[in-house]
């Protein structure tokens, strides 16, 4: 989920699914921090290109993650990080793989 496969066609939507669960996360900070100039994979949320594009817009909770301390953003991270968690039960097996199409894995999920 955070490191989409070499060969997907769209890693966006593999982020999406580890951004489902990156969303609401208590150690997103940490996180971040640790991934800040890691080139693959998703860290605290953000995707490489998220990590590296400085922040344009307002009011998104991602926003927040890369440093905007804008009002908007503010309200927009406490009210993400108030939303009930994912059930990381329906997370997939790391010893078995049930989903070579994420979409299918967001659709349990969501």
């Amino acid at each position: 989920m955070w490191y989409p496969p070499m060969d997907a066609k769209d890693p966006n939507v593999w982020y999406e699914m580890g951004r489902a669960v990156c969303a609401t996360c208590p150690v997103w900070r940490p996180c971040i921090e640790y991934g800040r100039d890691e080139k693959w994979g998703m860290w605290g949320g953000l995707s490489p290109k998220e990590r590296r594009r400085k922040v344009v817009t307002h009011g998104k909770w991602t926003d927040f993650r890369r440093g905007c301390r804008c009002g908007e953003c503010w309200k927009a991270h406490d009210a993400q990080m108030s939303e009930v968690p994912i059930d990381l039960g329906l997370l997939p097996n790391s010893d078995q793989s049930n989903y070579d199409d994420p979409s299918r894995f967001l659709f349990d999920i969501l």
